[in-house]
């Protein structure tokens, strides 16, 4: 987000001065200044075929806005008037709303510090992560930080600094807005509904036997429906922790809760792919326990396209899923190391799984469902779940801040490379193959700086993000040979499987 005026002064242009120095990344009198309005003003992604941008893709905040404008954006974001931001001559309700908008920006500061120093483990001085805000004032003045550029000597420039901190606290303002502090709550009453005999499921779960939990895992028997055999499966929530919710959100492109929460209870059942009415057996007792239905279906090499489209029939006819779509980037074909039916929906759940709640009042969530085949050999090396983990750090480190050290990197890898099972390399082999492959570039210049592939691509894929001509070469022609190496990793990777 955040850039100072340039050398002079004048208004020529804002400089990039995190980790390009002194290169012209906005124009203020092009369309450049334009996109940077509309996503300041703009609670939404602005979208230019496959890419968009958000407020949290800004590497500047405009300089010279006044206070009220910088008020008025802050208002945007948070969704609420801008006089509830107004502290003075308060009484009443408006007190109320203006005191809880405060606590809701701390708790957002308090969230994004922890999540950056702690989670991501980035170069964030104490005094920047502890940053709380009390009026109109000390807000404005934090925002104006986000203009003032100042060489430090830590690695990371101050303004730089509070410019991620915002952006972190704009990710956990969206997550607020959809009540994510509750989806831990919600995930264990959906999971006990699922796996255990209680009076709400008429003592008859879905997932039946003694089961045996390896972390979040609980291995059991799918019990049998309407004649249906019962099988084993392994069965798991995904996304449960505000920390796991705001790696998911920050790195998806759109930024958007709404879109960040399609799926956001994610449950996991591994299982033998013979018994394809485990589907229907599954969406079922979702309608029955949790009002849910089905909207979307994506088959990811799991099944040949006859198959899918008898199942796809069948899944039509449960009451609740009638309206099921076909997701117009199902791949019969697609990479047999992701082979998942994917089905997204939406059901009804007790607020934080409080059954005090009367049902009337139950929250509409999304779901995603993941249906693996058991005989499906797990992802490996770089395409195991730690490593796709870790290539997730890296996009979010690299909005955050446009590049990281490679030494960061190599630190992250660590916990990857600890996972002998599945991607069974070293941490130094797994950044190599990142590199190799496509996945992280080094960007031009002397400063060893790397970032993420993806997110380069997206800027630069944005018409006024990226305004400046020898920027634009140079970071393009990188990213072009990256996704060249990319491309050629995947053919020859379903070349092998084939």
């Amino acid at each position: 987000m955040m850039a100072s005026r340039g050398a002079g002064g004048g208004r020529e242009g804002f400089t990039l001065s995190s980790n390009v120095d002194k290169e012209k990344l906005f124009d203020i009198e092009t369309v450049a200044f334009d996109l940077l309005m509309r996503l300041v003003y703009s609670d939404a992604p602005i979208k230019e075929g496959k890419y968009m941008a958000t407020a949290m893709d800004l590497r500047t905040l405009a300089a010279g806005l006044s206070d009220e404008q910088l008020l008025k954006a802050a208002a945007t974001q948070l969704r609420v008037p801008v006089q509830d931001l107004d502290t003075k001559n308060l009484e009443g309700k408006s007190r109320a709303n203006v005191e809880a908008n405060y606590a809701k920006i701390n708790r957002a500061l308090q969230l994004s510090g922890e999540f950056i120093r702690d989670e991501l483990k980035l170069p964030m001085p104490a005094e920047v992560a502890n940053t709380r805000v009390n009026s109109p004032a000390e807000l404005v003045a934090l925002l104006k930080k986000t203009t003032v550029f100042k060489a430090g000597h830590t690695g990371l420039d101050r303004h730089l600094a509070y410019c991620a901190l915002i952006k972190g606290a704009l990710a956990a303002i969206e997550l607020e807005t959809r009540y994510a502090h509750d989806l831990a709550g919600e995930a264990n009453y959906l999971q006990s509904i699922i796996t255990e005999q209680r009076p709400e499921n008429n003592h008859t779960p879905l997932i039946i036997g003694k089961p045996i939990s390896t972390d979040d895992e609980i291995s059991g028997t799918l019990s049998a429906v309407e004649g249906d055999s019962p099988c084993n499966v392994t069965f798991e929530i995904r996304d449960k922790t505000w920390q796991s919710l705001m790696r998911k959100f920050m790195s998806k492109p759109e930024a958007n809760a709404k879109e960040a929460f399609k799926d956001a209870i994610a449950f996991r059942f591994q299982l033998d792919g013979r018994h394809k009415g485990t589907v229907e057996r599954v969406l079922k007792f979702f309608k029955r326990q949790f009002e849910g239905g089905a909207r979307m279906i994506t088959n990811k090499g799991v099944m040949g396209q006859a198959e899918f489209n008898k199942l796809f029939a069948s899944v039509k006819e449960i009451k609740g899923s009638r309206g099921l779509e076909v997701d117009p980037k199902s791949n019969p074909k697609s990479d047999p190391n992701f082979a998942v039916l994917q089905i997204t929906g939406a059901m009804k759940v007790p607020p934080g799984g409080d059954l005090k709640v009367p049902k009337r009042n139950w929250r509409a969530r999304s779901f995603e469902l993941q249906f693996v085949d058991d005989a499906q050999k797990p992802p490996t090396g770089l395409a195991s779940d730690a490593v796709y983990a870790l290539k997730k750090d890296a996009v979010i480190a690299t909005r955050l801040m446009g590049s990281f050290e490679l030494s960061w990197l190599l630190e992250h890898a660590i916990p990857a490379s600890l996972d002998t099972k599945y991607t069974n390399m070293t941490a130094d082999a797994i950044v190599n193959g990142l590199i190799e492959q496509g996945h992280i570039i080094k960007k031009p210049g002397k400063r060893g700086k790397y970032a993420a592939t993806e997110t380069w691509e997206n800027w630069l894929g944005i018409e006024g993000l990226i305004k400046d001509e020898k920027m634009q070469a140079s970071l393009g022609h990188v990213v072009a040979e990256a996704l060249q190496k990319k491309e050629l990793a995947k053919k020859k990777k379903k070349s092998i499987a084939e």
